[in-house]
């Protein structure tokens, strides 16, 4: 079987395939394309967006949560980025992490603890 991305790049394409899910989780895919792509999937590094490190992220995140305390009514994707943090598995941001090879896996079992 060929796919696109073993037409590009048979190493990625490797990496992806070991992943338990990647047929039907679009983030693993993503996030597993290229490991400079950040959070929320800019990889001009220099962006002013460019949300990569777990300190970046948590930044971001904090952005939304401001805007839902100001305006819960109105912000349907901050609520949904604090149910991420409540239930981290098989979300966009445990995937994210997963993508960068395990050095994030630290931050992902704090997450669960706090919740």
């Amino acid at each position: 079987m060929h796919s696109w991305i073993g037409t590009r790049d048979k190493a990625v394409e490797g990496k992806i395939r070991s992943i338990k899910g990647h047929k039907k989780n679009v983030w693993i895919v993503l996030f597993n394309l290229n490991p400079k792509v950040s959070f929320n999937f800019v990889l001009d590094e220099n962006a002013s967006n460019y949300f990569f490190s777990a300190a970046d992220i948590g930044e971001y995140m904090n952005l939304y949560l401001n805007d839902y305390i100001e305006d819960e009514e109105n912000d349907s994707y901050a609520s949904r980025q604090l149910d991420m943090m409540l239930d981290i598995d098989d979300t966009i941001l445990y995937y994210y992490f997963k993508s960068k090879g395990g050095i994030y896996d630290d931050k992902i079992k704090w997450i669960k603890y706090c919740a």
